[in-house]
């Protein structure tokens, strides 16, 4: 019922667990956000900690668990942040890969800047989101995806696919998974020639020696089939500049 959920965001909000934004649209009604205040993410970090101990996604759950809440993010009302568009899709990415895979998924989040500044002495990857999975006979995976809207320079992939690298040949020690996957979506809604970006993101992640473990698709064919093949990987590319992916 959305008559009972509004009245629950109304009292969750009147009690300090969360705020609510209405994302400023055009026409017609804006739709409307909740996210947790700093009270909600200190009630919350130890419940999601004790929610994963002694599984899969403890290391890597504890590795990205904040010491505060001092980075919080805030939406004000009137305007749109520059960052809200690429951190909604991640979102719904996110929720719809989570979605596919049920109960084989055992932890996804798209925390900003989710690992310390450094880790290992190195410079970290900071992924837009993290999941752990397993697979029908009980086996995790550790994914960390990166969603690419086509608004920086290519160059800053080199930055990403190094700090990958280098995480890559610690990641046992890290993160507790003896490898781990860079899943790649595509967006590009200014030049509208998604593929070229896969190429030259391709490109990026063979010349950096990360194409074993870097995989990319487009963001639309991940939202909508994200269990079905719809990945480039290794050293292949697109062959075709249909956006049909049943044309690859």
């Amino acid at each position: 019922s959305v008559v009972v959920a509004r009245r629950r965001i109304r009292a969750l909000q009147r009690d300090g667990w969360i705020r609510a934004w209405d994302r400023p649209v055009p026409n017609g009604g804006a739709p409307r956000y909740v996210y947790p205040t700093a009270r909600a993410l200190r009630w919350a970090f130890p419940q999601l900690l004790e929610l994963v101990r002694g599984g899969a996604a403890e290391t890597v759950v504890r590795l990205m668990l904040p010491d505060s809440t001092k980075r919080l993010g805030q939406l004000a009302d009137g305007g749109e942040p520059q960052w809200f568009a690429h951190q909604d899709e991640i979102n719904r990415l996110v929720l719809a890969r989570r979605q596919a895979a049920g109960e084989r998924m055992v932890w996804s989040s798209s925390w900003d800047c989710p690992f310390p500044d450094r880790l290992n002495g190195l410079k970290a990857a900071q992924p837009d989101y993290v999941l752990v999975t397993n697979d029908d006979r009980g086996v995790s995976a550790l994914i960390f995806g990166e969603h690419d809207r086509a608004t920086e320079p290519i160059a800053r992939w080199s930055e990403k696919l190094a700090a990958y690298s280098a995480a890559h040949e610690v990641s046992a020690e890290l993160f507790g998974h003896a490898q781990f996957l860079v899943d790649v979506s595509v967006a590009d809604p200014a030049g509208r020639n998604p593929l070229k970006r896969v190429r030259a993101i391709s490109e990026a992640a063979r010349d950096s020696g990360c194409h074993a473990f870097v995989r990319l698709t487009l963001a639309g064919w991940l939202h909508a089939r994200p269990e079905e093949s719809i990945w480039f990987t290794g050293d292949t590319v697109p062959e075709t500049p249909s956006l049909n992916s049943r044309h690859h």
